[in-house]
């Protein structure tokens, strides 16, 4: 890949995505669960097309933009990339609220980031619509299902390495919540050395490498695992199940031949 050879097209997470579709385009992305053959997968088109859906709804409520933040409610399932992807396609970043987290803070981070768009699945969408959220339009995933009308909004061309890539929280513990902002080329620098340390070339039996996303959006590490795995050629597994199960994880990584974990 670019970053691998020490090139950037752009440094920008998309921008590395996109280019990394354009070379593998029927490789496997994504796999979903412990099955490695019957389970479900989505090749490097399959989820840029998906993450295409994301960006033109967000183009047709407006929510595009240098450091415009978008709210992402989401289970810890293959929806969360292509969603997140989607985000940064219009050129906005994303912040993960923790499905489950107490009405309080839930409204502090939205409250605090300006969010006006949130989006959230199935299993999240009930405690969703319990929080006070004003001036919030609030969307449910599958995005695939929803009907998508031709905007004719673009996402901004003066974005730089220093917009903003995505939004975490802090723990909040003495308080209420912090926000801290991370940009596109701070996350690229980090890929860098990651992927120049762990993911050159294939693996020893000549496919891709397999990593297993073992924690969940909420954590900075997430974000690091998915992308320096999309933008490198590998392929990203996401466990079916909690998290803290440690046998369905035991499982998944044996049955899915993870060459990469990388606990929290």
């Amino acid at each position: 890949s670019d970053l691998q050879q020490g090139g950037t097209p752009e440094r920008l997470l998309d921008k590395l995505f996109e280019a990394q579709v354009i070379k593998t385009p029927m490789s496997d992305a994504l796999c979903f669960g412990d099955d490695p053959q019957w389970g479900p997968r989505w090749t490097y088109a399959d989820v840029n097309d998906l993450a295409e859906v994301v960006s033109r709804i967000l183009r047709e409520l407006g929510a595009v933009g240098a450091d415009t933040v978008i709210g992402v409610s989401m289970a810890h399932k293959p929806e969360l990339i292509w969603t997140v992807i989607g985000i940064l396609k219009v050129g906005a970043a994303w912040m993960p609220i923790q499905p489950g987290s107490p009405a309080t803070r839930f409204e502090s981070v939205v409250r605090q980031s300006r969010c006006n768009v949130i989006i959230t699945d199935d299993t999240s969408w009930t405690e969703v619509a319990l929080v006070k959220l004003p001036r919030c339009t609030v969307i449910c995933a599958p995005l695939k299902s929803m009907p998508c009308v031709q905007s004719h909004a673009t996402t901004p061309a003066n974005r730089l390495e220093g917009s903003l890539a995505y939004v975490l929280s802090t723990s909040g513990s003495t308080g209420e919540p912090k926000l801290v902002g991370v940009e596109h080329g701070a996350v690229c620098r980090f890929m860098e050395n990651w992927i120049r340390e762990f993911f050159v070339n294939e693996s020893p039996e000549g496919r891709p490498r397999r990593v297993l996303l073992s924690c969940n959006a909420s954590f900075d590490i997430s974000v690091k695992l998915i992308f320096a795995t999309l933008c490198s050629g590998g392929v990203l597994v996401v466990p079916d199940g909690n998290l803290g199960d440690s046998e369905t994880l035991v499982k998944t990584i044996e049955r899915q031949r993870v060459d990469y974990l990388f606990p929290v």
